[in-house]
């Protein structure tokens, strides 16, 4: 088995009991949903503003970026196909 740190830190405790009764609801537990916001936050995944709160709005211009960018190519290629049939009935 791998070394583990045990991290405590306080909480107030009606937080705590609704935090890991939100994380039981969504099927996970407290220690994992830690564990996967400390890797979010590591990889970039998750930002932090200047205030300390969670951006919660991290990497979103790439996220709609990259739809804009199927959405759109999608549809000049839509575009290209109707344009080449319409070139194609002038020729006739």
């Amino acid at each position: 088995m791998s070394d583990k740190t045990l991290a405590t830190f306080k909480i107030e405790p009606d937080q705590w009991e609704a935090f890991k009764s939100k994380a039981n609801d969504s099927g996970s537990n407290a220690s994992a949903m830690l564990k996967d916001f400390i890797s979010a936050y590591l990889s970039g995944r998750i930002d932090l503003k200047q205030d300390g709160s969670i951006d919660t709005l991290a990497g979103l211009d790439e996220k709609i970026e990259a739809v804009l960018d199927r959405v759109m190519t999608g549809r000049l290629n839509e575009v290209r196909d109707e344009l080449g049939k319409f070139t194609a009935s002038l020729a006739a």
